[in-house]
Parts: structure tokens; C-alpha cells; sequence
């Protein structure tokens, strides 16, 4: 399964919906794209979380393979 930006944000802000998320990710092999990781350091920098931001990379990496833009 492929989880998206939106789901990320769910599960970093700890909602509801991104308790779910880490059900799934806890299940099932999941992906995350590149591109999600640069949404999601805009994200933390917007919200002044940038203290975090390793701490996000760092676990989303760990709960899901990256897929990078090779073409």
C-alpha cells in the first residue's frame, strides 16, 4: 500500500484517522513516496516542528520502504 502525504500528517499529528495509519503500517508492507518526505519537511516547517523533522524522516523510513524518482 502506498501512503500518501495526507496519511502522514494523520499519523505525525496523532489523529483518529493517523491511528489507523499506523495499524496499516504495522500490518501490511507499505511505501512511501520521495516526494512525500519533501511534503512532509515543508509540513514541520510550516508548523515551527522542525526540532522534529529528523525524528519524522527518520521513523516514516523505518515503517515504510521509500520509493525514489528514477525516471
Amino acid at each position: 500500500m502506498i501512503i500518501d502525504t495526507y496519511a502522514l500528517v494523520e499519523l505525525l499529528k496523532n489523529t483518529e484517522k493517523g491511528k489507523k495509519v499506523a495499524n496499516i503500517l504495522l500490518r501490511e508492507r507499505c511505501y512511501t513516496c520521495i516526494t512525500s518526505l519533501a511534503e512532509i519537511a515543508e509540513w514541520a516547517i510550516k508548523n515551527n516542528l522542525e526540532d522534529k523533522l529528523e525524528k519524522y524522516i527518520s521513523d516514516i523510513k523505518i515503517a515504510s520502504t521509500i520509493l525514489y524518482l528514477n525516471e
